[in-house]
Formats: C-alpha cells, structure tokens, sequence
C-alpha cells in the first residue's frame, strides 16, 4: 500500500443553518443588537453579553416541525427541510446570552476559554492522531498480503487504545462527523470488508474516507477556534476599555482630587471656574456611559447620576448641597466595588 504523505485539498462540504422556531425570537434580539468590536458577540444596551454557537444536526433529527432554515434556498423552506440533505452538513444556529456571575463580561471570557480549550486540547489532537494513525496503517499495510487475521486484530486493537489516549470513543462519540472518522478508521485497521474477508482495496477507501473526513474535521475545527479567538479578544478589549473608564473616573473622585477643589472646600465662598469644573463633571458622566459590558456599563450609568446632580447643584450655585449629599462619595463607592469584585477575570472562589 501506497503512504499518504500529501493532505488533499478539500473543499468544505456546504453546510446548512438552522434553528428551532421557539428560537426564533432571540435571535431576531441577537441580530438588533449591536457587534462588540467585529466580532460575533453581540451587546444589548443594557451590557449584555450574547455570543452563537453552531451544533452539528443528525440529518435524520431534522424536519420542518422542528427546525426552520436560515439557510438561503430556491425552494420553500419546508420542502427543503424534507429531503435527505444527504449531501449537506446541518448545523444548529443557538445564541447564548452570558448569565453566570451578573451576566459580567469576566464571565463570558471564561465561557469562551473553555470552548477554545475543548477544541484545542481535545478536538484537535483527536483530528491529527487520526491522521496520523492512518498514515501509520498505509505503512503497516504495504505488504497487506503478508499480514494474517492475527495481525489485524492486534493492529485494530492499537487503533482503539490510540483513540482511548485522546479520549476518542467510538461508541460513546455523539457528532456525526466523528462517529463516520471512528467507523471507517477502525474498519480500515481490521481490513476486512463486509463479508469478513481480508480485503486491500476495501481496507484502502476506508482508511481514505477516515483521512479524507478528519481533514475536514480539522478544518472545521481551525473555522471555530478562529471565530471564537476573536470572541474571546472583543470581550477582553471590552473588558480593558470599561476598567479603564471607571478607573480613571474613581482617581477623580478621591479626595485630594476633584472633591478638593476650592468650589467644594469653600462652599460660602464666591465661585471660581465653575465653567472647567462642570466641564469635568460633564466630561466624567459621558465617558461613563461608554462601556459596553455588564458589570461595567450598569456601573458607569449608576456612578453617573450623582454626577449630573452635582452639575445641576453647581450650576445653582448649591454647592453646599453636593457636600451634604455626598455626591462624590457615592459615585466613588459605586465605582470602587466593582472594580475590586471584579478584579480578576479568574477568581479563586469562581
């Protein structure tokens, strides 16, 4: 038998999106929402956090009483739905909305790590060690009519115990695409065909559509860690972006800072630079609605109010008012609780 030593160049086969009609409506949400920085994750205006995931679908689990077509057809959806789509990959569009912690975006990072986790530590291991188990078994079987029934037994059994290392198992793998990898690579160990005879050329389109599918699985693969690497960036830039904010607003409350100033030292005093000090608190309310996640943006917007009030008071000339309510206090407390309950995107307790 002749090695593979070159990867073919595989088109991707077309693949089909669709989605539950009950999920119907978040999606039409997901899809007014607004993109967080290019990416697929979406923002609502209130910071929550909303990402999608695409779950390959057993041709045979789909029909138009479950499922309606995202997917653009020349036909009616419904008739679509029936036909055996035995050429096409079916997938499952959902939208996930991030609600572990408070929705926050910390939370939402660490959904997206352990997706690009599972796919980097287990899928695409399990992808190249079928690649390189077959390339094994084109060597194995160069001289195919030398091997005895023995010898495949024992060849199919390193087979299993490889895929066992990656934690590949045949009969308990649920994707469709893994479960045609798992069939024909161990068929393709055995070389027999149907009839249990040992058989070359059988032995050959097996370990071929084994390698051919796992090509194809790698490349799915590398499709979704691509997507969610930039998930994973957007939600960390938002994350860098609204700590900043917030930090930068809570430095100019501190004490010897804006609350400081002679407008609010010596309130029975005559004013002076009223204009620069409400073009702080102007300016300091603004950059507060500007994050786009939870915790963060309900953050900013609640240290915001006390801020307009102090506009308002500062522009009367009540300055007294700003000092008895403690103004500053306030949007300072509320800035400084959460930046430090959310100082870590890993928390020790989480």
């Amino acid at each position: 038998m002749k090695e593979r030593d070159d990867k073919p160049r595989l088109k991707p086969k077309p693949e089909v999106f669709i989605i539950r009609p009950e999920k119907r409506p978040i999606l039409e949400y997901f899809n007014r929402c607004r993109p967080l920085y290019g990416s697929d994750i979406r923002v609502d205006i209130e910071g929550n956090i909303f990402y999608p995931t695409w779950r390959q679908v057993r041709r045979e689990e789909i029909n138009p009483e479950n499922y309606d077509l995202l997917s653009r057809k020349r036909i009616r959806p419904e008739i679509y739905l029936n036909l055996s789509l035995s050429t096409k990959n079916p997938y499952e569009l959902r939208i996930h909305q991030v609600k572990k912690d408070g929705g926050s975006v910390e939370a939402g990072i660490r959904s997206i790590e352990h997706v690009i986790e599972t796919e980097t530590k287990k899928e695409t291991p399990q992808a190249k060690m079928v690649q390189e188990r077959i390339n094994q078994l084109f060597s194995l079987f160069s001289n195919f009519s030398s091997l005895t029934k023995e010898d495949f037994k024992i060849i199919q059994g390193e087979t299993y115990t490889q895929l066992a290392r990656v934690g590949f198992n045949p009969e308990t793998v649920m994707l469709e695409e893994k479960q045609k990898i798992s069939h024909w690579l161990i068929k393709g160990s055995g070389g027999k065909d149907s009839l249990s005879r040992l058989n070359s050329l059988i032995t050959t389109m097996a370990l071929q559509a084994a390698y051919h599918r796992a090509i194809e699985r790698e490349l799915s693969i590398d499709q979704i860690l691509t997507k969610f690497i930039r998930m994973h960036e957007a939600l960390t830039l938002a994350r860098e972006f609204s700590r900043e904010i917030l930090t930068d607003a809570h430095q100019w409350l501190e004490p010897q800072r804006l609350p400081a100033y002679y407008l609010f030292r010596y309130p029975q005093k005559p004013p002076q630079n009223v204009g620069v000090t409400v073009g702080i608190l102007n300016t300091l309310s603004w950059q507060l609605t500007q994050p786009p996640v939870k915790p963060y943006r309900p953050t900013g917007l609640a240290a915001r109010e006390p801020l307009i009030q102090a506009v308002g008071f500062l522009k009367q000339n009540q300055r007294e008012e700003i000092n008895q309510k403690g103004l500053f206090q306030q949007a300072s407390t509320v800035l400084r609780e959460t930046l430090e309950k959310y100082q870590s995107v890993h928390p020790t307790s989480a």
